[in-house]
């Protein structure tokens, strides 16, 4: 850090503000932010010096951008465009680049500079004004502000003329020092968080759309105008509402599973699981579902309410969090006071079973992204520590690390166990830039390969043993090949296959497929299980016995476990026919592809029905209740469908 005094030297003149009679009557704060000064163009030179490309990797922020021959894009406070000339070269002879900045003298330095190129004439400059940006409504394709929206004296206005400025399905994009991170050697003032950007611009009518986290100094946020109607204040009001009476029943900011209407019984996933005073559940949809509901509700409102709430869910999680890392079914949050900082984590195993440790873990990385705190910080380290520690030497993954016995140790595709951990392996290499956690997910791809069945039976089994035979699990459970794992499998290699470009995770599929298709009882329909060589539908009951029929085994079995199903296979089978079809970077590209507004709008009138009759469900006092009783599952699925209406507007 001996560069840093040098630096802070340098900015000394760019950061220097105007004169104070340009300062009378200028709002100071904004949202809980002090405002920055606009940088002088006295300190224009700072903005090209050579060290630039280096600390900033400005040529990745622009690949970044995705800007195509014909766009038109404003650079907004653009000084004495650094980033207008490249961007000039990008739009091609038929695009054009805006030039917008308040101060005259920085666009003349502008002119001078692209006067010595070939790009001038796709310039336009544009002198903008505190409250107003000059821009001409729907023009604009793109707006850029690189280290300038924290400056801005009047954001609302500004906001108010991009929004109006922007094409359909137009963006406007923010680059900002991350406040976050104490190495960018920026001063705090000219620094912005995630959760700040977010509190300002989407409650001023835009919704983020993406993320580029792989800058070394800036975040790059990627946002769209959104549009309001009646029903989205509806849907506001029904969030805020049923939001307020879960945060009053919550548990130190955690969640059993179901609630007596008084409230006096508490209990798990079902029934016959009470939970304790001071017990949470982390099996979905416990309390990672509820967090990750509240942080999507932040996301698409900017409302505090929901990033306090997220929060208080995280930090349930990271004091019920086990010694290895991991966590189990329900979690003892005791010990969590208000005061607490850093949790006592109780020894015991921890289950990667129906997407317990990786769905905890996947909503703190998510949470990460947006509350900079020790305490979370290092829950996620030791939650992908715990990843990695348990993996086995080939590839897999068991159902409980540390090992406990039994087929609790196999190697397991049940509950999508191995499925999980390679998606949450692949979230924390894209975060984090973790390497170990992306050869660990290729790893786990390597051992779907090998544990492919062989000759024409060749689907995936629910479990192995470890010398990588199909193995039975619980008294129901024989061993067998299994469409629904298959299935999973299946889009477990589209996906490491799309992450990679590797032909390896995808030449086991067509005869997965095969193998499915012989398989089908009716169209559409298949067994889960089918007996190893004869491949007869199998189905199995508490007595350990194999039977052929579902009518043999026992009502409680017949109703308690899916049999038979679609299981997945159908759309598994058309993403990989897809996937053939346009190649990898077709169907990336395809992917990644952002719905135009005319999608999002018709999207939303086809969900406005089921909107309406989640508002009409919610009672008096926020909650929805079902058979007497109020189900979380009911709160994130009711959750969801409301954030998703506003994601479309």
């Amino acid at each position: 850090m001996r560069w840093l005094p040098l630096l802070l030297a340098l900015l000394a003149p760019l950061l220097a503000p105007l004169p104070a009679q340009d300062r009378a009557q200028e709002p100071t704060h904004y949202k809980g932010r002090r405002i920055a000064r606009t940088m002088r163009y006295a300190g224009a030179n700072w903005l090209i010096r050579e060290s630039r490309e280096r600390e900033e990797e400005c040529s990745t922020l622009l690949r970044a951008l995705g800007i195509e021959a014909g766009d038109v894009v404003c650079d907004f406070g653009s000084g004495n465009g650094f980033y207008t000339l490249p961007i000039a070269e990008l739009v091609g002879d038929t695009g054009k680049v805006i030039a917008v900045d308040i101060q005259p003298q920085m666009l003349a330095l502008l002119k001078k500079r692209a006067a010595k190129t070939k790009v001038a004439s796709r310039i336009e400059t544009v002198v903008g004004h505190q409250k107003s940006t000059g821009l001409r409504p729907n023009s604009i394709d793109l707006c850029l502000m690189v280290d300038v929206y924290h400056e801005l004296t009047y954001p609302e206005q500004i906001l108010r003329d991009v929004r109006k400025s922007l094409k359909p399905g137009g963006r406007i994009v923010l680059a900002e020092f991350r406040m976050e991170d104490p190495a960018v050697p920026i001063k705090l003032l000219h620094k912005m968080s995630k959760r700040q950007v977010l509190r300002e611009l989407v409650p001023n009518g835009f919704r983020l759309v993406e993320q580029f986290d792989r800058l070394p100094w800036q975040h790059l946020m990627f946002f769209e105008a959104t549009r309001d109607d009646e029903l989205a204040n509806e849907v506001r009001g029904a969030m805020a509402r049923a939001t307020k009476f879960l945060r009053s029943i919550s548990t130190h900011g955690g969640y059993a599973g179901i609630y007596s209407l008084d409230l006096s019984h508490r209990y798990g996933e079902a029934l016959y699981e009470r939970a304790g005073k001071h017990e949470i559940w982390v099996q979905p949809p416990g309390t990672p579902s509820v967090g990750q509901v509240f942080l999507d509700a932040f996301r698409l409102t900017g409302d505090d309410t929901y990033f306090e709430a997220a929060r208080d869910a995280g930090r349930a999680l990271a004091w019920g969090q086990r010694e290895a890392g991991g966590w189990d079914h329900r979690a003892d949050v005791s010990k969590l006071t208000a005061d607490a900082v850093v949790p006592e984590p109780a020894k015991g195993h921890c289950t990667f079973d129906d997407d317990i440790s990786q769905g905890a873990l996947t909503f703190l990385i998510e949470l990460d992204d947006v509350v900079e705190e020790r305490w979370l910080t290092n829950a996620v380290r030791r939650g992908i520590a715990h990843l990695l520690a348990s993996q086995f030497e080939g590839g897999a993954w068991p159902q409980w690390f540390p090992l406990r016995g039994g087929y609790h140790d196999y190697y397991t595709f049940n509950d999508n166990a191995i499925n999980d951990c390679i998606r949450v392996a692949l979230l924390a290499n894209e975060r984090y830039g973790r390497k170990d956690c992306e050869q660990a997910a290729l790893a786990g791809g390597d051992f779907i390969r090998l544990s492919q069945l062989p000759g024409k039976q060749a689907g995936w089994a629910q479990q192995y043993s470890h010398d990588l035979a199909p193995a039975a699990a619980r008294r129901f459970e024989p061993a067998a090949v299994c469409s629904a794992v298959t299935a999973r499998n299946i889009r477990t290699l589209i996906e490491l296959f799309l992450r990679t470009g590797e032909e390896r995770f995808v030449t086991p599929i067509p005869k997965a497929l095969a193998w499915l298709e012989r398989s089908k009882l009716r169209e559409g329909r298949w067994a889960r299980l089918y007996e190893l060589e004869t491949n007869r539908p199998i189905y199995g009951d508490r007595d350990g016995r194999v039977h052929y029929t579902l009518s043999e085994i026992s009502e409680e079995r017949r109703n308690g476990y899916a049999w038979q199903g679609s299981f997945g296979v159908p759309s598994a089978a058309r993403a990989f026919a897809e996937v053939e079809r346009l190649g990898r970077d077709g169907y990336r590209g395809r992917r990644a592809k952002n719905p135009g507004p005319d999608a999002r709008r018709k999207a939303a009138r086809s969900l406005a029905p089921r909107v309406r009759k989640v508002i009409a469900a919610l009672d008096e006092t926020g909650r929805w209740v079902l058979g007497g009783r109020i189900h979380i599952a009911d709160f994130v699925r009711n959750m969801r469908t409301l954030c998703d209406y506003l994601d479309r507007l």
